[in-house]
This record gives structure tokens, sequence and C-alpha cells, in this order.
């Protein structure tokens, strides 16, 4: 899925494809990361997964406008990672909850866990997609006040998978 997605960008951002990526092999137990180029050339770079944060907490940081085609495909281009929390939420011009800086988010509410829709202005993460295939989580419009008002909150990605987090207060 990450290799679809990783072409689909390359067409979409009018990238050279090159072919040999899909014949790397990765390994799952650390994160693999592949740079394409331009030109077509590429990097794989690999680090350990991090260990988990105890007790690990989120805040709305950055806003975003949802017509940054940068939102919808990983690049480069990207919010830097945080520092003093697990992640930082980011709210569109409209007011609408997106995602984090390197997470999708989900919320809790009635017993439902809810992901922003790709619309909003976010990266349709792998972790996401197979989430919503599996009928786990649904997508809607949601605002910060559905973060205060959570049951529970989410952030997934595919090193982490699904973890819970809290609202700094």
């Amino acid at each position: 899925m990450h290799i679809e997605r990783m072409r689909a960008s390359a067409k979409a951002l009018d990238f050279t494809w090159n072919s040999d990526i899909e014949k790397i092999k990765f390994d799952p137990s650390i994160v693999n990361r592949i740079e394409l180029f331009k030109d077509g050339h590429f990097e794989v770079t690999t680090r350990a997964i991090p260990a988990p944060k105890v007790n690990p907490k989120v805040k709305i940081a950055h806003k975003v406008n949802s017509s940054n085609p940068f939102l919808y495909h990983k690049t480069s281009i990207r919010l830097p990672f945080p520092k003093d929390v697990f992640d930082e939420i980011c709210v569109n011009e409209k007011g609408e909850l997106t995602e984090g800086t390197f997470t999708n988010i989900g919320v809790q509410l009635n017993g439902t866990i809810y992901t922003p829709p790709v619309e909003c202005g976010l990266l349709n993460g792998v972790t996401r997609q197979k989430l919503l295939r599996d009928g786990k989580i649904k997508e809607k419009i949601l605002y910060p006040s559905d973060l205060q008002n959570a049951e529970k909150i989410y952030c997934f990605n595919s090193v982490r998978s699904m973890i819970e987090v809290k609202l700094c207060e």
C-alpha cells in the first residue's frame, strides 16, 4: 500500500517513477524510508522504531489550508516533528481537524471512532485506510470541541499502529 501511494504521488507531482522501488524487501521490525527524487533516483534509509511514550499527549498546534496539495502526499514538505508532546494536531481554514504532524487521528464519540475525511486536508495514511476498510473507524468532519468531548483519542500510523493519547490541558 505504501508503494502504491508513492507511485500515485509521483504521478500527481510529476516525478519520474523508478520501478526498482517495487523490488525492495523491507524489514518490518524497523522504520524503512524511501525518498524518491524528481528525476527518479531514490534513497533508502532505516532506523529503529522509537520507544513508546508513557502517557502520550497531543495538542492542537497548527493551522493548514486544505487546498495545499502537499497535505495529500507524503513528501519532505511536512510540518516538523513535535518536541514536547507525542503529536501536534492540525486544524484547517474551516476550523476542522485534519491530522497530526506524523499520524492520522481518531476520536471516539458515543462508542464509534471517527477520523476526518481526506478532503479536510490530510494524508490518507495506510493504517487509516486499513482501519476504514475493516470497519474499525468511520469518516466524519471533526472539530477541536470533538477532541475535548471525546471518550478516547487515538493517533495511528504504520510505525506505531493505533495508540490511545490524551489531549493536553
